[in-house]
């Protein structure tokens, strides 16, 4: 049971992801697959790379260009929703 919410809150997140098409424009192609390569180590729940996932997405920072929050602000995304589904995946 528990891997079905996984698997559900990972197809939320991507579903709400598939919305954004940057074919134009690299830096938010990059911006992008930095966010979901950190989804996927938080998702792994164990590990040196999913502590550090988590360390990223809790850190409230703004000053890094790639920091969770400037990722999202980049692509115009809520972090607080990508947040909470991603938190989802630990639940």
């Amino acid at each position: 049971m528990e891997n079905n919410k996984k698997e559900t809150t990972i197809i939320a997140i991507d579903e709400e992801l598939d919305n954004y098409s940057f074919r134009n424009e690299p830096e938010k192609q990059l911006a992008m697959a930095i966010l979901l390569n950190a989804i996927s180590d938080y998702e792994k729940d164990k590990g040196w790379n999913a502590k550090t996932a988590k360390a990223y997405f809790l850190n409230s920072g703004e000053g890094y260009v790639f920091s969770f929050r400037s990722i999202c602000s980049l692509l115009d995304i809520d972090y607080k929703k990508v947040l909470e589904r991603v938190q989802e995946l630990s639940a």
